[in-house]
């Protein structure tokens, strides 16, 4: 069946070549549909109950994404009240309200009190309207009175002290929104651009801070972009400079760039017609394929000039490489399909959809490396007698064929430094902490970095825990007894470590009862009697105030929002303070029937769903390549065998990665997914030439050299590419990134070595009796 699939390749080369650009051309077309999507939701499987719960606060009370902009005095100034810093604050202020991707904007020059006069309640901006606010030091200080006694906004619009205020734009949600991209990554680079563009870094009166999950967004669209866009160019230069050292001739060096490109072109093409967006994970597509590809086609390139060498015709040779290559690059290609696939078994939707994606992109290689490449290799003409030359008598050459005598006096050494180094490898490997904390993503210097951490140290945070409060009766919020228990569990909120002010209609409602008694302080509690909450808010929604709390309490009265500053920390610690809240909640306040959501709770299952996904995806891989190895190998015992050097550079990586203390996240889970591919495509290429070996009659000893000499070659230099290529990573201003290049390095170098090494030392030791013949005479191909 192989003979008949390279004769037809080579015989109808040009229908081949035409179906590979009919199959191009029409995969840009889904181009058009592609977009970049850094919502929360993309994290999340449709019926995550989780979600649900989040998305149904969301619709009754309104978003939860902002972006926040702090605002603090510089060093030596008494606080933010002076005519620059306010005049800044009216100026952000301005531009968010009039950015289409904001529907609501809080901020200090908005900001208005409450005061009792002509018996009614009035509203009135803190701040009189000013075009430069130049205020005698008496108006300034009329203010900061104001702003002392508004005790409701203390440390959640400004800090008492008046060194530090924010402002906050509610994000549109994204159906509404009437730009072209995305409302959160729109909002905040546009918002950078307009900082830069006025200079509102550069005063020596203030600092701004920005954060929020609008930024938070935009941050690692940007990274990751700008990371791609620099590190991969340069791993393709590398690429192609050592493909030509490597095969010296035009087409050896372009066809395998040229099968890459179209490759990520169709995959990426095909992404826009399934509808999928684009996104933080998935922008790195090409990197991830480029493993694949060029894995693959190097292994073609090799066996084909080797045969042009033989004296064979670019078509025969063509035809001769597909028999040769196609069925240890099926198998290679299934397992490492099916590594891919394996992640779309676990709960975090971005990542199952990059499973998919990359399953997708790896049969597409496939394609393009067995049929197009081959097609395209037999209208050449060089026979590469420079690549042959380095094939037979090169560096890696000469090392690669050495090693199995070298490995043969020590093979039982080795097989027990193996086994003793298991232990203590495997004890590492259960050390490795699980940690989706996102500001690890980001390096020290990273402006939303600095922000994050601004406000955790000011305000214990800028995203926030949410709870929804239900009385189960329509406006029975405004029972008081409902109103003293909700005061009771926010008093319990703010005794917690990590949060900080919590914002809820209580808080209004006890302000509103002490302007309304002579702005008694002892009047700051909860109304005595329903009619007395009714009134009030309605007094309030009279005086027309730009904040009308209907992100705090539903339309019926039935419902009300409590929102807390969460300061962000490690996910354990985050799981572990929920889970305690989640603990009181259940055991004293189940009266309230208190729903804990927010943005803290999304990611902190994230968490959850990374660790159970890892396990789930990894056994589910394990479980596949063993089948694929018993069936490729023929053989249960060499499926076993072959087993050996794909799980012990995964192990030896889980190791290094506790020693280090780097966090098991999603970008580990790709890198594992992939170097796992990669581990089992060389496994495949040697024990699938050691088989034919002894199928051909050649003892044990023979029929290791053959394999290791026939594949190592391209195993080596395909490991000298991806090392190398995942080795630009290192230098990514985007931590996941400079993780992934660390974890990929190691763990392709790693499994390079267990094929060339550990493999041949077990087959050696569990073979027939050796020949006594030495040295072994130099094998001839199979």
């Amino acid at each position: 069946m192989i003979a008949n699939i390279a004769n037809f390749v080579v015989r109808y080369r040009a229908i081949v070549l035409l179906t590979s650009l009919i199959g191009i051309i029409l995969s840009t077309l889904g181009f058009k549909n592609l977009y970049f999507d850094s919502s929360t939701d993309i994290w999340f499987l449709d019926d995550d109950p989780v979600l649900l719960e989040y998305n149904d606060l969301k619709k009754k009370f309104g978003s939860d994404d902002y972006l926040v902009i702090g605002v603090q005095a510089a060093a030596g100034q008494k606080d933010v009240l002076n005519p620059e810093t306010v005049q800044a604050i009216q100026k952000i202020t301005n531009y968010l309200e009039e950015h289409a991707a904001v529907n609501k904007v809080r901020s200090l020059v908005k900001y208005e009190y409450m005061f009792y006069e002509d018996e009614m309640l009035n509203v009135e901006t803190a701040i009189p309207t000013s075009k430069n606010f130049n205020f005698s030091e008496k108006e300034w200080d009329d203010i900061r009175t104001i702003l002392n006694g508004e005790n409701i906004a203390h440390d959640l619009l400004f800090t008492k002290d008046l060194k530090n205020t924010l402002i906050s734009a509610r994000v549109i949600e994204q159906d509404k929104y009437t730009g072209s991209g995305n409302a959160k990554t729109d909002l905040a680079a546009d918002f950078r651009t307009f900082v830069e563009r006025e200079g509102l870094q550069q005063s020596d009166k203030y600092k701004i801070y920005i954060s929020g999950s609008a930024a938070i967004s935009e941050s690692f669209f940007y990274f990751s972009t700008v990371d791609q866009s620099i590190s991969y160019p340069i791993m393709l230069t590398f690429i192609i400079i050592f493909l030509f050292l490597t095969f010296r001739t035009l087409a050896g060096t372009v066809l395998p760039i040229l099968v890459l490109v179209v490759s990520c072109v169709v995959a990426i093409g095909l992404i826009g017609y399934f509808g999928w967006s684009m996104n933080m994970l998935n922008i790195t597509l090409p990197t991830m394929l480029t493993v694949v590809v060029v894995a693959e086609t190097i292994h073609v390139l090799v066996g084909f000039y080797r045969y042009r060498n033989q004296g064979l015709s670019p078509q025969e040779a063509a035809v001769e490489t597909i028999k040769y290559c196609f069925e240890p690059c099926f198998y290679t290609s299934i397992t490492t399909l099916l590594g891919y696939l394996s992640l779309a078994t676990g709960s975090i939707a971005l990542v199952v959809t990059f499973g998919l994606e990359m399953a997708i992109g790896v049969a597409i290689a496939f394609f393009f490396s067995l049929f197009t490449l081959p097609a395209l290799l037999s209208y050449t003409s060089a026979k590469g007698k420079k690549a042959e030359k380095l094939v037979s008598n090169g560096i890696i050459a000469r090392l690669v064929h050495s090693l199995p005598d070298k490995i043969y006096p020590v093979r039982k050494a080795i097989i027990a430094v193996t086994v003793l180094s298991l232990i203590p490898l495997l004890y590492l490997c259960s050390q490795v902490k699980v940690d989706t904390n996102f500001v690890r993503f980001f390096k020290d210097d990273a402006p939303v970095k600095q922000g994050l951490e601004y406000f955790d140290e000011t305000y214990k945070g800028s995203l926030s825990l949410e709870f929804r409060l239900d009385s189960k009766l329509e406006n029975g919020v405004k029972d008081p007894a409902f109103l003293a228990r909700a005061l009771e569990f926010q008093n319990y909120l703010v005794t917690l470590e990590g949060n900080g002010k919590v914002n809820s209609p209580v808080n209004y409602l006890m302000k509103i009862n002490q302007v309304m008694n002579n702005n008694d302080v002892e009047f700051f509690k909860v109304p005595e009697t329903r009619d007395m909450v009714g009134q009030f808010l309605l007094l309030y929604s009279n005086s027309g105030p730009d904040e009308d709390l209907s992100d705090l309490i539903t339309f019926n009265g039935q419902e009300m929002r409590m929102s807390v500053f969460f300061a962000v920390a490690p996910s354990v610690i985050t799981k572990a303070r929920i889970e305690a809240i989640e603990k009181h909640v259940a055991e004293h306040f189940a009266d309230l029937n208190i729903s804990v959501t927010g943005r803290a709770v999304l990611f902190n299952n994230v968490d959850n769903y990374t660790l159970t996904g890892l396990a789930n995806s990894f056994m589910f891989s394990l479980i596949s390549i063993l089948i694929c190895l018993f069936v490729v190998l023929r053989s249960f015992k060499y499926g076993w065998v072959a087993l050996i050097p794909n799980v012990l550079p995964i192990i030896i990586t889980g190791a290094v990665m506790a020693m280090l203390d780097i966090y098991l996240d999603f970008a580990s889970m790709m890198v594992a997914a992939t170097t796992l591919g990669i581990a089992v495509d060389d496994t495949i290429h040697v024990m699938d030439r050691f088989r034919k070996a002894k199928n051909a009659n050649l003892d044990n000893r023979e029929a290791i050299a053959l394999a290791t000499r026939e594949s190592g070659i391209a195993l080596v230099s395909t490991t000298i590419i991806l090392v190398v290529g995942f080795a630009m990573l290192i230098m990514s201003s985007f931590v996941p990134n400079i993780y992934m290049g660390i974890l990929g390095c190691l763990t392709i170098g790693l499994a390079v070595l267990c094929d060339l090494i550990i493999l041949p030392a077990v087959l050696m030791c569990i073979g027939e009796k050796q020949k006594a013949v030495e040295p072994i005479p130099e094998a001839t191909s199979v």
